[in-house]
């Protein structure tokens, strides 16, 4: 009964669905056919596929007391609640192509959604120098600045972070 969708992403951003599939057999076979056809190239466009899978959430922004439209309340107990995002590189393209930035509108746009997002890094450990940068510009390597990124979007967002590469933990 789980409900997914795939997010690709480099520097433009490709969706397996439109809405979210339920899992089986046949949404399986569609899921790594769609992965099979991927090419990743280019820059990294982190914060656009970010925003479309929160986009999923279903949820909605209401007061006390303020009553929910016919429908609207089913769609947000069915919404996205989880999201894991892995990347093996810095941002450095799309609308907001700075960590800290994507840090900021990440945790606005989350701030009613509630969705859980876990994070996965697949860094080298010799990783260049930090193209999309987080304060302090190239300060250790793309690998140590990536991984505190993530740990960072995680703990924001409480999910988890995983060091999935050869860099050491953040």
């Amino acid at each position: 009964g789980a409900m997914f969708n795939l997010i690709f992403y480099s520097n433009e951003w490709t969706i397996l669905s439109e809405s979210m599939l339920k899992l089986s057999p046949a949404t399986r076979k569609q899921a790594f056919e769609f992965i099979d056809r991927l090419d990743p190239k280019g820059p990294t466009n982190i914060y656009d596929p970010l925003e479309k899978g929160l986009s999923f959430s279903g949820a909605v922004a209401r007061g006390p007391g303020e009553k929910i439209a016919t429908g609207v309340e089913k769609l947000a107990k069915t919404g996205v609640d989880t999201i894991f995002f892995l990347t093996d590189g810095m941002p450095n393209a799309g609308q907001i192509p700075v960590a800290d930035n994507i840090l900021v509108k990440v945790k606005e746009l989350n701030k009613t959604r509630k969705v859980k997002i876990n994070s996965v890094g697949v860094f080298s450990a010799g990783g260049g120098g930090g193209r999309g940068g987080m304060r302090g510009g190239n300060n250790g390597s793309e690998a140590d600045q990536g991984g505190a990124f993530l740990k960072k979007l995680a703990e924001e967002n409480d999910g988890k972070y995983t060091n999935a590469g050869g860099a050491k933990k953040p």
